[in-house]
């Protein structure tokens, strides 16, 4: 019973690893779609930045939380490039 125990023990500090990567990348995508959606935005690229800013707020919703201020950061980018267009 002792084994079977550290086996699954394991097994969880291995998913907890594996979901802290997964939250590093995510995280990192979030970053890279805003830094995206501004050189879009400046080339005039203008329907692929909505598309960039739409799927920077899923990210940021998904990946911090409703109440995160990436995300007031992304809908506020979405908001003032959209406004423009």
């Amino acid at each position: 019973m002792g084994s079977c125990y550290k086996r699954h023990s394991g097994f969880k500090e291995e998913n907890v690893k594996n979901k802290g990567r997964i939250e590093m990348k995510e995280k990192t995508l979030w970053y890279e779609l805003n830094d995206k959606r501004g050189t879009l935005y400046q080339q005039g690229q203008y329907s692929e930045v909505t598309k960039r800013a739409e799927e920077a707020l899923r990210v940021a919703e998904k990946t911090f939380g409703s109440d995160h201020s990436n995300v007031a950061t992304s809908l506020y980018s979405w908001g003032t490039k959209n406004d423009g267009l």
